[in-house]
């Protein structure tokens, strides 16, 4: 159940890491469509989420590979970036690890609290410009 209540998001994020298109859009709207999966997720049914969050809990090798996932999603974003000049030279992987950590607030359940307030997306705006600042070339 864990695993395909994670998978879930791994299509749409998918499709959207290989689109046609600047990276930095495509980096922006990726970390937007995981932002908003999350909180659907967390907000449709809060029950059902207390419920993924013991599972989480129970299963770490499931989610370490649905992270392992995502990573490999942004490496794609960011190599990619890399290859048409649009980011600096930079170690996809790393610094796809790097996003995922600075980006931490807006997809791990742990801040799921956090995410009806009022000031979460000025505060998710703030990350993902300061991570595109970053990269850009």
């Amino acid at each position: 159940m864990t695993e395909r209540w994670l998978d879930q998001s791994h299509a749409e994020l998918s499709a959207l890491a290989d689109a046609e298109g600047p990276a930095e859009t495509r980096l922006r709207d990726w970390l937007a469509a995981l932002f908003a999966a999350k909180r659907r997720k967390a907000g449709d049914d809060p029950e059902l989420f207390a419920t993924y969050m013991v599972l989480v809990g129970e299963n770490s090798t499931t989610v370490e590979r649905h992270i392992e996932t995502m990573i490999e999603q942004l490496g794609r974003i960011i190599e990619s970036g890399v290859d048409e000049g649009e980011f600096r030279q930079v170690e996809p992987e790393t610094a796809a690890r790097a996003v995922w950590d600075a980006s931490n607030r807006f997809h791990d359940p742990a801040y799921a609290a956090e995410w009806s307030r009022s000031d979460i997306e000025p505060a998710f705006d703030a990350v993902c410009e300061l991570v595109l600042r970053g990269l850009h070339a």
